[in-house]
């Protein structure tokens, strides 16, 4: 959740949920929780009062810097002997798993 605020912060919790693929429960728990660690802070929508932002506080904003220094050092270092052609076939074979995970999901749902 931190990460999608880093990428649009001011979402709101519908927009969390949606985005994320968590049920809005789940979303106000999380967001509980990241709260009380002064992560997060939720806002009433100034032009619609029934809407509630969630917006990155300074503490989150600093973790969200160190997790995506962590994750740049963990990716030079998984892909460190990887060809840039290596890099590009491992990235679409991923991408067709997720692609086949995505079907069967929908198949089920649909049952």
């Amino acid at each position: 959740m931190l990460m999608a605020l880093h990428i649009k912060d001011g979402q709101s919790q519908k927009e969390l949920s949606d985005k994320l693929n968590i049920k809005p429960a789940t979303i106000t728990m999380m967001l509980k929780r990241m709260e009380k660690f002064d992560l997060v802070e939720r806002k009433v929508d100034s032009e619609d009062q029934r809407v509630t932002r969630v917006y990155l506080t300074e503490q989150g904003k600093k973790l969200c810097k160190e997790a995506i220094q962590v994750i740049k050092i963990i990716n030079g270092e998984c892909f460190s002997n990887f060809t840039e052609e290596e890099k590009i076939l491992l990235r679409r074979l991923l991408m067709q798993m997720r692609d086949n995970l995505e079907e069967v999901c929908d198949k089920k749902l649909d049952m």
